[in-house]
């Protein structure tokens, strides 16, 4: 079901100080270990055999 929009609501008019900073990554160093082929991988939908994880569901 659709709700009516608030009609009373203001955006936002705030600043963030300089001081701020947006955002800040960490990224670890990586060693590139085995890989699959890349046929295999184009199939798996990943090139790294440790981040294949396959969707498994229950029949019922």
């Amino acid at each position: 079901m659709l709700q009516k929009p608030i009609i009373n609501m203001e955006p936002a008019t705030g600043k963030m100080d300089n001081c701020y900073q947006l955002a800040h990554a960490y990224v670890p160093y990586q060693v590139l270990g085995e890989v699959y082929s890349p046929s295999e991988a184009l199939c798996k939908g990943t090139l790294f055999p440790r981040l294949y994880m396959p969707y498994q569901y229950e029949r019922s």
